[in-house]
């Protein structure tokens, strides 16, 4: 039982520590199903989802678009900056499990997922947490954010115990203020933790005079254009060829063609 416990996505991986083993066993204690998981914290599972919901899945959403909606996700600072939710390599670990989970899902599970990285700068910068719900229901890709930037990493070493965090919820309103490229907010906007993309197809309006009537179609090879584009872009921020405002402003052009 315990070494069942102790499998992951990839087939390959143990937990190693006792504390990595409390964090697995507490993630999967509700009998939810392990999509994927990394190192001792981060992983992605699916699990009943919320009474009374139901989704439109399975559902086929392709790892390149995921990137590149996860990407263009932003949340609010208590200065008020808007800064990325992901990191680059959190974009890259989790659009790949997040993309299986979503075609095994069944209509009453939702996923959910916890993902750890250091932010800020320099060797000593804290790791924080991202925590969120996702789900495909209403012809959209739809994403709840339980925790921005959840400080757990020092309180689990100290007890042994997570601090209390949530994925996030369709009837409680959470306190993460987030945006992203092409998405809208449920209730009038009021639920700011939560971005809903509508990715089913829509009847073509007829171009306006002077509108572009030959734009690239919306499939996987489209998005991975725009996906090296992205990437081409990061590379040049990395090597101080352009400065971080205008890295933003071009990445917002490249996210609002999509």
């Amino acid at each position: 039982m315990l070494r069942n416990l102790l499998r992951v996505y990839s087939g390959r991986f143990a937990l190693p520590s006792i504390l990595g083993l409390t964090v697995l066993s507490a993630a999967l204690a509700s009998g939810a199903e392990r999509i994927w998981s990394e190192g001792r914290y981060d992983y992605l599972q699916l699990q009943p989802a919320e009474p009374g919901a139901s989704n439109a899945q399975p559902a086929a959403v392709s790892a390149e678009r995921l990137r590149l909606l996860l990407a263009s996700v932003q949340v609010k600072e208590g200065t008020g900056k808007l800064v990325a939710l992901f990191a680059g390599g959190e974009v890259e670990r989790l659009a790949g499990p997040m993309a299986d989970g979503l075609r095994r899902a069944g209509a009453h599970q939702d996923l959910v997922f916890f993902s750890s990285e250091r932010r800020g700068e320099g060797l000593f910068a804290p790791r924080l947490a991202v925590a969120g719900r996702v789900f495909y229901a209403n012809d959209a890709l739809q994403l709840i954010i339980g925790a921005a930037r959840l400080d757990f990493a020092d309180q689990l070493r100290a007890s042994n115990v997570m601090p209390p965090f949530s994925f996030g919820a369709r009837g409680t309103p959470g306190p993460v203020e987030a945006s992203a490229a092409n998405a809208s907010h449920p209730a009038d906007g009021q639920r700011r933790d939560w971005l809903i993309w509508r990715t089913a197809a829509e009847p073509a309006a007829a171009p306006q005079r002077g509108a572009a009537e030959d734009r690239p179609a919306q499939d996987d090879r489209f998005f991975q254009k725009q996906e090296q584009r992205l990437r081409v872009l990061q590379r040049l921020r990395e090597q101080g060829l352009i400065t971080d405002q205008e890295y933003q402003e071009r990445k917002q052009e490249i996210l609002r063609e999509l």
